[in-house]
């Protein structure tokens, strides 16, 4: 049973992280001429009200799930003279959905009623929060080379398993292989 909870956690988290999850390089750029990398302290961007966990631990799990990616795909860390900067930003922003039904929508009446005016329209709203992770990597000539957006209507963005799964899927077709010429 609890094998069982843990991998519906798991999948919960998982489809959380994937949902949303864009990822932009341009295809023609060779990183096999890159070694090191650096993650600058980037920004976790939460109203007080909806934080779960406390900013400075947010950035310890972006900070550590990205060298563990890039190092894990033959990068090293190193502190100022990298060759390729990672950036990144954590937030929670509440949003809101409005849509105009219309007059008829709702039951289907047209004309002059006391509860609808003729023409009258019916709007329906929700609220939620968004979650995103953006991540940017840039060269030493502060050109994005690497960039990971991802964004979640379904639980807690600054979770430490959505991290890391963000984190694998954005890098996922990362490569310092050098890319073969097609004949």
């Amino acid at each position: 049973m609890r094998k069982f909870i843990g991998l519906v956690v798991f999948l919960a988290q998982l489809s959380v992280a994937a949902q949303g999850i864009e990822v932009e390089y341009d295809k023609a750029y060779d990183f096999s001429r890159h070694k090191t990398f650096r993650v600058e302290k980037g920004e976790v961007i939460i109203p007080k009200e909806l934080q779960n966990v406390d900013p400075a631990v947010v950035h310890s799990r972006m900070k550590q799930a990205l060298i563990s990616k890039l190092t894990s795909k033959g990068l090293l860390p190193a502190d100022s003279a990298a060759d390729l900067t990672v950036s990144y930003a954590v937030g929670t922003r509440k949003q809101t959905d409005r849509t105009d039904l219309g007059p008829q929508i709702l039951g289907g009446v047209t004309g002059n009623t006391p509860s609808t005016p003729n023409n009258a329209s019916q709007t329906w709203s929700r609220e939620y929060q968004e979650g995103f992770i953006f991540i940017d990597v840039a060269d030493r000539g502060k050109n994005i080379r690497w960039r990971v957006k991802a964004i979640s209507t379904e639980g807690s963005i600054d979770e430490e398993g959505v991290i890391q799964e963000t984190v694998n899927a954005g890098f996922k077709k990362f490569s310092l292989k050098p890319k073969r010429n097609k004949k």
